[in-house]
Parts: structure tokens; C-alpha cells; sequence
């Protein structure tokens, strides 16, 4: 599997993101698909962070289509040791150890088979602790 990331940077902030290559096939829950970092220029302390993707009804996570077949599809979700669930917004996540930079984990949400295929991973973040996941 081939997965493409084009991070979006709001204001000061920058992403960047390294992905798991080849990962198509069965992969558990939590298996890490890609590392990321989030950075503020401004050396402002903590963030909120989200994917622009589609998200379950009542459950936090995302779901990715290929961009090559849209019947195609994976399940992931946010994760990382200093990071925690936005109370303003389930699908997105706040940081929690204040600090000008933080790192994550995209991660596969649930056991599940992988197909071949070219994904796109849109992660983008804010400074400071919002709402501002739009769906």
C-alpha cells in the first residue's frame, strides 16, 4: 500500500508526517501506519490536531478512501503518549504535556485487511486547545 501525505498547516503551525510503507495485507489494531510531528513556529505551547476525513457517527477516528478506488477504504485514528480526546470535539485531539512541538501516530483503528492501493493523509492542527474539527 502506498500512502500519500499532504499535511495542512494552520497559521504558525507545521506538520510533518513519515509513512509505514508497504503496508498492505491484515494489520492489528494500533499498528502504527505513519509518525508524525506538529510544530509551532511562534513557540506557542500545546495544540489541537485532526484528520480531514470522514468520521463514524459517535466514535472518534477517520475513515480513508483510496484515492485510486473509492470503494476502498481503511479505518484510523489519532494517537500518541501526549496526546488526549478533544472534550470540545471527539474527533479531533488535544495535547496535553505543553511543549512547542509534539509527536503523534496515525494508527490503524480495529483489525482489518489493508488493500493495495494510494491513500492520502491530511492531518492538520492549531495552536492551542479548539473545537475546530469541521465535518
Amino acid at each position: 500500500m502506498a500512502l500519500g501525505s499532504f499535511p495542512a498547516i494552520a497559521k504558525s503551525v507545521r506538520t510533518e508526517l513519515q509513512i509505514s510503507p508497504q503496508m498492505a495485507g491484515t494489520v492489528k489494531d494500533g499498528a502504527i501506519l505513519a509518525k508524525g510531528r506538529v510544530f509551532n513556529a511562534d513557540g506557542a505551547e500545546g495544540f489541537t490536531l485532526w484528520m480531514e476525513a470522514a468520521s463514524p457517527a459517535g466514535a472518534p477516528g477517520y475513515i480513508i478512501q483510496s484515492e485510486t478506488d473509492p470503494t476502498k477504504k481503511i479505518r484510523v485514528r489519532l494517537a500518541g503518549r501526549d496526546w488526549q480526546v478533544n472534550p470540545l470535539n471527539k474527533n479531533s485531539m488535544i495535547s496535553i504535556r505543553p511543549a512547542p512541538s509534539a509527536a503523534f501516530l496515525i494508527v490503524a483503528d480495529g483489525q482489518q485487511n489493508i488493500p493495495a492501493g494510494s491513500w492520502r493523509l491530511l492531518v492538520s492542527a492549531a495552536p492551542g486547545f479548539h473545537e475546530n474539527r469541521s465535518q
